[in-house]
């Protein structure tokens, strides 16, 4: 048996040579196809890169209409919840939104300014605040985030039936922990048929253990006929006059001084003498 003869290796220049023959065949058959792929990629990265450069360009410039006030973030971000910083934004805010220039920042501006007015428990003009940032920008996230507040104004100002109304349609959204909002402020309207309702609408979506904890309790209270009520609406005393300031003094002027009588010279002068008291014996002079 013939012993089987090894293969001779391929040399190198040979193996590289059949190498790109291959990919040579392959490219003829297949490549219009590539290129075709390559350039759909080519242009989907190139248009999608026009179109964030354009984005960014259009908040930058949105931004830039601001640039006067290069204290924005701070406004924005800050914590200016006491005393005068708190009185400072609010006066920024307020002078940014009189521009009546819209940007991306104003609703954010109009959500902060919101939040500072219920820092100084200004509830009413915080509502407003709200509002217009409701009424004007609905599709911004920061509308989202002033419904909630926009319902904690309202019922702070007493406004039950509409605070209720404002809880039911966050509850709607998605946060039914807001039924039992709801249904506080049912009752301090003194709707307990509706206030009832919502506590039992919210033991349907199953809320966590305390709340449902409070909500049984409220149902339980209802049935023993003891519901919330309204407290009495609070009459602030008037502030006190402020004091006016007092006159000031005036020294009258200087009157003339009679010059004590002198006595004669040579005589000690004459010192009264109390009633029932002896005269002082007379001095001898040599």
């Amino acid at each position: 048996m013939r012993p089987k003869r090894e293969e001779a290796e391929r040399p190198e220049p040979e193996t590289l040579a059949h190498f790109m023959e291959k990919v040579k065949a392959f490219l003829l058959k297949n490549g219009l196809h590539m290129i075709l792929i390559v350039g759909i990629v080519a242009v989907a990265v190139l248009g999608l890169r026009i179109l964030s450069l354009r984005r960014t360009t259009r908040v930058l410039t949105q931004w830039d209409a601001v640039s006067s006030y290069p204290e924005l973030t701070s406004i924005l971000y800050g914590t200016q919840n006491v005393g005068t910083l708190r009185e400072i934004a609010v006066k920024q805010c307020q002078a940014i939104l009189e521009t009546g220039q819209k940007t991306t920042a104003t609703p954010w501006v109009m959500l902060k300014l919101g939040d500072l007015y219920t820092f100084g428990d200004e509830w009413a003009a915080a509502e407003e605040a709200y509002r217009r940032l409701i009424s004007e920008y609905p599709q911004s996230q920061a509308a989202g985030w002033a419904k909630p507040a926009l319902a904690v104004c309202t019922e702070q100002l007493g406004k039950y039936a509409d605070a209720a109304t404002a809880y039911e349609q966050l509850a709607e959204g998605g946060a039914a922990q807001h039924l039992y909002d709801a249904g506080r402020c049912r009752e301090l309207s003194g709707d307990l048929t509706g206030a009832e309702a919502d506590y039992r609408k919210l033991l349907t979506k199953e809320p966590a253990k305390e709340l449902r904890e409070e909500t049984e309790g409220r149902l339980t209270a209802l049935a023993q006929g003891r519901p919330l009520t309204a407290p009495p609406e609070l009459k602030l005393p008037k502030p006190a006059p402020k004091p006016e300031a007092p006159e000031l003094l005036t020294v009258p002027p200087e009157t003339a001084v009679s010059p004590a009588p002198t006595a004669p010279q040579g005589e000690a002068p004459a010192v009264p003498v109390p009633e029932g008291a002896a005269p002082p014996a007379p001095v001898e002079t040599k």
